[in-house]
């Protein structure tokens, strides 16, 4: 120092404490809550204390170690960002510890609730994970095809599409979390499709017959609705979800297009197909029965059928008479018998619905003959008839008799008419015999030729002696017709004498007596005279008279 006087010093002691420092550079650090702080460490120099920290995350504490150091440490249990300023007791300056803790907050996604039923090829609705402290997704596990999932806003994540298979799909997608290991989880139940099996469900049967049971397969069903269109008598069912049953015994006809509404898991299906219950097939077989001759023709007998295609073969119609169909209504019975007898016939039916037959009765009978008489006899009045038989068929009994001579009668019996007796007229008898039969009334004819029954007794009155001039008695005392003594005359019952043959000395007189003429010699004479009858079968017949003459002497 320059002093006015002397030589002056001013001496002392000068500390000089170096300038504090403290190490700020790069003392950023980010970390989940709850995550160990990696101690961040400041160094330091010319600092004997810390103040306190400002902004550290609780849980975090700073301390100074050594001198040299201070150490942040701890387990964040709050998220931020803390900027931190942590005061220095520094020998030099207003030092500060500083830097930043970033404390994340725990990542979280919300995996509540999140299962989903849908159907095969049906849009998803989407399925939203709330999600925090996620970045991105990785590689997502066990999603059906077709659904596929995304990070929107870094808040959600989607998952959305249609799922192209069916199962159950327990999903889980790796979430990159910035804290901790999070996946995204949840369940989706893609159903199949509901199915049913509609082929060729179509049957045909009988009003009353048992249906063969119709199945239909289905996929996908819980229970059926109200059957449309199915016949009477017939139901449905579902059995096992896996079939639908259809089975009865329909009681109504018709073509029934049936649909029966399946409670679908997925869907709207109907279980359809087709009925078609025929009526039964029926045949009139009502008093079809009918009785005529052979070679008649048949009024045709008819059968009115139903749900009839076709004939078979018929059985027992006579031979000449056949059946047809016509018009798929009626079966004809149409022809002329050619044989007689009682045919029940039976025709079978081809039929929708049944074994039916056409069944009736067709009495034919024979025609009525009768043969010509076995004779046409001529006999005389008086003398037994020779049995004249005629052969008939068809006969059931005689209703009237013409033309027979009296004495003579008929009878038929078992198919033989029979003429006998005894006739007691004389004359050419044309007889009709009237016989009814089942072919109307036959008529038996003939001949009968009944002579008158003249008999002509020779006389002999050789047992007598006349004398000329004496008149015999009536050579027609021993003559009869048909029993009675002949009588002279035109009638029915006399007759006409004939002289013959005579010698000259015999007359016959006109009452039959014989005049002996006169002057004749003794001896015996004889005479030839002949009887006729008046009957248009004229008899005639001769007789011969022998004499004895004794003539008398005269006195």
């Amino acid at each position: 120092m320059v002093a006015q006087c002397g030589d002056l010093f001013a001496e002392g002691s000068i500390t000089v404490i170096p300038q504090s420092t403290v190490d700020n550079l790069n003392k950023s650090e980010s970390l989940c809550v709850g995550t160990l702080l990696t101690t961040i460490e400041h160094s330091v120099s010319g600092v004997t204390g810390l103040g306190t920290p400002e902004n550290l995350p609780s849980g975090v504490a700073a301390r100074l170690v050594g001198g040299t150091t201070v150490e942040i440490t701890g387990t964040p249990s709050e998220s931020g960002v803390f900027n931190y300023r942590i005061p220095l007791t520094a020998q030099c300056g207003n030092l500060f510890a500083e830097g930043s803790i970033t404390v994340l907050p725990q990542s979280t996604v919300d995996n509540l609730d999140k299962s989903q039923s849908l159907c095969v090829g049906t849009l998803l609705t989407n399925i939203e994970h709330s999600v925090s402290g996620v970045t991105g997704l990785g590689t997502s596990e066990n999603l059906p095809s077709g659904v596929a999932a995304r990070l929107v806003g870094g808040t959600t994540v989607e998952i959305t599409g249609t799922p192209s298979e069916s199962g159950v799909f327990n999903y889980r997608i790796p979430l990159t979390a910035q804290c901790g290991d999070l996946f995204a989880e949840g369940s989706i139940t893609v159903i199949p499709q509901s199915t049913v099996d509609n082929v060729d469900k179509s049957q045909r049967l009988c009003v009353g017959s048992l249906l063969t049971t119709i199945e239909h397969s289905v996929s996908g069903v819980t229970g059926l609705g109200t059957p449309e269109n199915l016949p009477s008598g017939v139901e449905a069912r579902l059995v096992g979800g896996t079939t639908v049953e259809i089975t009865g015994t329909p009681s109504v006809s018709g073509v029934f297009n049936y649909r029966i509404p399946l409670k679908a898991q997925c869907g709207d299906l109907f279980a359809e197909g087709s009925i078609t219950v025929i009526p039964q097939s029926t045949v009139d077989n009502v008093d079809k029965s009918q009785s005529l001759c052979v070679g008649t023709l048949l009024t045709t007998i008819e059968h009115s059928v139903s749900g009839v295609t076709g004939l078979g073969t018929p059985e027992n119609l006579p031979s000449g008479v056949a059946a047809r169909l016509v018009g798929g209504t009626t079966v004809e019975i149409t022809g002329s018998p050619l044989e007689s007898g009682v045919f029940d016939y039976r025709i079978p039916l081809i039929a929708q619905c049944g074994d039916l037959f056409v069944e009736g009765k067709i009495t034919v009978f024979k025609n009525n003959t009768v043969s010509t008489g076995s004779s046409q006899p001529e006999v005389f009045y008086g003398d037994h008839l020779p049995v004249i038989t005629h052969k008939t068929t068809g006969i059931n009994k005689m209703i009237s008799v013409k033309g027979l001579p009296r004495g003579v009668t008929a009878q038929w019996k078992s198919g033989l008419l029979e003429i006998n007796g005894i006739p007691v007229q004389s004359g050419v008898f044309n007889y009709s015999i009237s016989m009814e039969g089942n072919c109307g009334v036959s008529i038996a004819t003939g001949i009968i030729k009944v002579r008158n029954k003249l008999e002509v007794r020779a006389d002999d009155f050789m047992h007598s002696s006349f004398k000329p001039g004496d008149t015999t008695s009536s050579v027609l005392a021993n003559d009869t017709l048909n029993g009675q003594m002949v009588e002279l005359g035109n009638g029915p019952d006399e007759v006409s004498m004939f002289l013959v043959k005579s010698s000259n000395v015999l007359e016959l007189n006109n009452d039959g007596t014989i005049f002996i003429k006169k002057d004749i010699p003794s001896g015996i004479y004889k005479l030839r005279y002949e009887l006729c009858d008046h009957s248009s079968l004229q008899s005639c017949k001769q007789g011969e008279v022998t004499i004895r003459i004794q003539r008398v002497a005269s006195s």
